[in-house]
């Protein structure tokens, strides 16, 4: 075990390695899953408009695009909902991560009541901040 030279707190050398590796490659496969030659159309479920995007470069949002409205968790997992469409509209994302991320707001959005409010709005904020979205208000 060796002494970390900025912050004088231990690093653990074992399995170090092997974390290090394995990070690595989760960035390299986060970054692949992020590039796309064309900008993908967007889903059927999704609430953008795709002819609003189709004379734009890839990676434009379209002028007038609007955040929902809303409180607590129903409003956050709208928000992030609208977010991904427009990410998978204007080719900032793939459609498996896009996919991958709805499916998950599905299965938060079962839990968003009034008596779980917060857990699942945590919730939204844990899922964006895995796929690395801003969690901030």
């Amino acid at each position: 075990m060796r002494l970390h030279p900025s912050r004088s707190a231990p690093i653990r050398t074992s399995g170090a390695r092997a974390l290090g590796l394995a990070g690595m490659g989760l960035l390299v496969l986060s970054l692949a899953a992020c590039q796309s030659a064309a900008p993908p159309s967007a889903s059927p479920s999704s609430s953008v408009n795709a002819n609003d995007y189709a004379n734009l470069p890839a990676g434009v949002t379209p002028k007038g695009f609007q955040l929902p409205t809303g409180k607590g968790c129903s409003g956050d997992i709208a928000r992030f909902r609208a977010v991904m469409d427009n990410d998978l509209a204007s080719g900032h994302t793939t459609d498996k991560v896009h996919h991958d991320i709805h499916a998950e707001l599905d299965r938060i959005s079962r839990t968003c009541d009034p008596a779980h409010d917060s857990e699942a709005s945590a919730a939204v904020r844990a899922l964006k901040s895995r796929f690395g979205y801003p969690t901030g208000g």
